[in-house]
C-alpha cells in the first residue's frame, strides 16, 4: 500500500541540543499541532534530532500515538506506529545520549572530533 503523504511545513531549533526540550520552541510549537489534530505524522531524519534523553522520547512518543500521530525516524527505519517502533526508539535514543555524552567529554580538548592521546618513552 503505498501512503500518499501532504507536506506541511519544516521546524527546527536551530543550534539547541536534543538532550532536553525546555528551550526547543519549535519542537513544542510541532507538539501543540499535533495534540490540535493539524498533523498526523512526524517525520524525522534521526532519533537524536528526535530527543536523546528517553524518558522524554517515550513519554512524547506516546502522547503523539494517543493523539493519533506517528513518527518515522528516516536514518533508523522506525516507525513508531509499529509494534516496535517504541522498543527501537529506546534503543537508538540510548545510542545517542552515549554520543552526545562522549562528545561532551572530547570537548575540551582542543580538536574538533576528540583527541588521540599518545605517548613515547624516551630513550
Amino acid at each position: 500500500m503505498v501512503q500518499l503523504l501532504r507536506f506541511c511545513l519544516t521546524l527546527a531549533d536551530r543550534g539547541i541540543t536534543g538532550t532536553g526540550r525546555q528551550n526547543r520552541k519549535e519542537f513544542k510549537k510541532m507538539l501543540t499541532a499535533c495534540q490540535k489534530g493539524k498533523i498526523d505524522l512526524i517525520l524525522v531524519k534521526s532519533v537524536s534530532r528526535f530527543s536523546r534523553n528517553i524518558m522524554e522520547s517515550l513519554e512524547t512518543v506516546r502522547m503523539l500515538k494517543a493523539h493519533g500521530v506517528g513518527v518515522i525516524f528516516e536514518k533508523e527505519n522506525i516507525d513508531t506506529r509499529m509494534e516496535s517502533g517504541e522498543l527501537h526508539v529506546t534503543v537508538f535514543n540510548e545510542l545517542a545520549r552515549m554520543e552526545s555524552e562522549s562528545l561532551e567529554k572530547s570537548h575540551g580538548c582542543p580538536c574538533r572530533y576528540g583527541c588521540v592521546h599518545v605517548a613515547h618513552r624516551k630513550e
